[in-house]
């Protein structure tokens, strides 16, 4: 059972309740109201009472471990108990499309409740129990420091965690101390190796199949530590629920989804080693990302073709495409160098207020098409996570601030992985701009085309979310009419339009159930809706405005776990 008195619980709690969200995703819900009450929710699942509980949604052992989530009401175009996941799509580092979820609340927190349940005996014994660190020796992609989880993904630089952004974790310093291990880790591992292969799995959360999980619980190192065989059980259930009850594909861009890989290659580890023995060869994994470093270029062919024979056991290959043999004396990956950067922007550092002028312009725009041109987008991300830490401060006055904003707004269309942080750079200038109209409009001007050519994307929530914050009543009446004759509504960008105005979200509430009802051709909406995409609008609706729509919102019906996450 869990320790609610233990002092990492809470913590982890949070950290695990954060990690439901991807880190580039604008703030949709008031996350901090829902991180204040996990605690009261989980210790209300682990009082549950026999006959009558408050959440009857779990199916329990008899020690209280959630075995199943079976009573609920899916929608009809759901199979069996499962619920419908909030698809969007993230950009990879080519460009191309990655289809990224949020899963259903209730269901994770499930998910959160069983995984604080095994941390003793599963996460802290595998990751801080000495005698077990040759399990997780060559994993870079560990997921607990110290007593609490740590949740970070590939796009992350240290600069950028350095200065409190784009990291999802309260403890700072947990974070930098994962980077900073991290990278005397690689060096370690690397040695004076002159040859190293990179070998990456080919759609790697799409192709997992959930009936691993469970199998996986049978494998080393979880059969050597005595690890709880049902969490593994659980977590081939979980990924099925909140997944329209599908065994192949785990859901990318949430914490639950890195923790199954994570769990999974550990196995792959054990496997890999073995075919090491003997060889002179170091090996280190990030996630899916698997390096090895040798002095013999063939020994390293080898392992590549050693590593498809692995994962053929669990159906999953090597992308060939993104193989790369590399020189080690000459490689060097692109990463964010803080100290370039202040060397040409020395007021990015500087104490009090600078102006900047046009030739501060241009030379930053000089600066920024070199980057541009070498493809180093983590040198650009960084930049501008700097330019937005010293406007906040008000450290920063620009002469010309409507041109640096239009050609800031530019570098999303000509990076569309720089969107993220273009978008939040652009929320803060036009926070702190005199007359914010110019710059909106700059935004209006582009909404069509992002709409055409990036539907459902990281780039159109944020063009959605920083637009809506600068609109008045009558204009976002318009921009909603505009949005909703578009076909297939996106959840999350309705979220945007949500009004804090007691009985003003009539309209919206109207088109959520309407929606609902044409997708699950039943009438019977009331016991069924909460388990659809339409979750999350309906949430946020129920957080800031108290009226009962439909007499549901108030309703037995509501699920009373979302409402103890809302309310005091």
């Amino acid at each position: 059972m869990i320790d609610f008195t233990a002092p990492n619980t809470e913590e982890n709690a949070k950290i695990l309740l954060q990690g439901m969200w991807y880190i580039e995703l604008p703030p949709i819900l008031n996350h901090q109201l829902l991180m204040n009450h996990i605690k009261k929710v989980l210790e209300n699942i682990q009082k549950e009472k026999i006959g009558s509980p408050r959440y009857p949604y779990f199916r329990y052992t008899e020690d209280l471990f959630i075995k199943d989530i079976d009573k609920i009401t899916p929608p009809n175009y759901i199979r069996g108990k499962g619920s419908e996941a909030i698809t969007y799509y993230a950009f990879k580092k080519n460009g191309s499309l990655r289809e990224m979820q949020i899963p259903n609340l209730i269901h994770y927190c499930s998910f959160i409740y069983n995984t604080l349940y095994v941390f003793e005996k599963l996460y802290k014994d595998l990751y801080l129990n000495p005698a077990h660190q040759n399990y997780v020796q060559n994993s870079d992609s560990y997921v607990v420091i110290d007593d609490y989880f740590v949740i970070s993904t590939e796009y992350e630089s240290l600069e950028e965690i350095n200065d409190g952004l784009f990291t999802t974790l309260n403890n700072k310093i947990q974070s930098n101390e994962k980077f900073d291990k991290s990278r005397r880790h690689y060096d370690e591992i690397q040695e004076a190796y002159l040859y190293s292969v990179k070998l990456d799995i080919e759609s790697f959360f799409p192709n997992m199949y959930t009936h691993y999980m469970e199998k996986i619980a049978k494998l080393a190192p979880y059969s050597s530590i005595g690890a709880d065989e049902r969490y593994f059980k659980y977590l081939d259930t979980f990924f099925q629920r909140i997944n329209n009850n599908q065994t192949k594909g785990i859901p990318a861009g949430v914490f639950s989804s890195h923790i199954a890989a994570e769990l999974c290659m550990l196995c792959v580890d054990e496997e890999i080693r073995k075919e090491m023995s003997g060889k002179d060869i170091g090996y280190l994994r990030f996630v899916d990302d698997i390096t090895f470093f040798s002095d013999n270029q063939q020994l390293l062919e080898e392992m590549a073709t050693s590593v498809q024979r692995i994962l053929n056991k669990y159906r999953l290959r090597v992308n060939g495409s993104k193989t790369e043999y590399r020189s080690n004396g000459t490689f060097l990956e692109k990463r964010a160098n803080k100290k370039q950067i202040l060397e040409m922007f020395p007021y990015l550092e500087a104490e009090g207020v600078t102006c900047l002028n046009s030739d501060s312009f241009l030379h930053f725009k000089h600066y920024i098409v070199t980057l541009l041109k070498d493809k180093n987008i983590p040198q650009i991300k960084t930049i501008l996570t700097l330019l937005l830490k010293n406007l906040s401060k008000g450290n920063l006055q620009f002469e010309e601030l409507f041109s640096w904003f239009c050609y800031i707004f530019i570098l999303a269309f000509e990076n569309i992985n720089l969107a993220c942080h273009v978008y939040r750079l652009l929320d803060k200038i036009i926070e702190t701009a005199k007359d914010p109209s110019p710059y909106i409009t700059v935004l209006k001007k582009k909404t069509l085309w992002i709409n055409t050519q990036y539907k459902d994307t990281l780039f159109q929530i944020w063009h959605y979310y920083v637009i809506t914050k600068y609109l008045n009543s009558e204009e976002q009446d318009q921009w909603y009419e505009d949005y909703i004759s578009e076909k297939d509504i996106n959840p999350v960008i309705l979220c945007f339009f949500v009004k804090d105005k007691e009985n003003d979200n009539h309209k919206l509430v109207t088109t959520i159930i309407e929606q609902f009802k044409e997708d699950c051709m039943d009438k019977d909406w009331k016991s069924k809706i909460m388990f659809s995409k339409w979750w999350l609008p309906l949430l946020k609706i129920k957080m800031v405005d108290t009226y009962n729509y439909y007499k549901y919102m108030n309703s037995s019906e509501f699920p009373q776990l979302l409402i103890d996450l809302i309310t005091p």
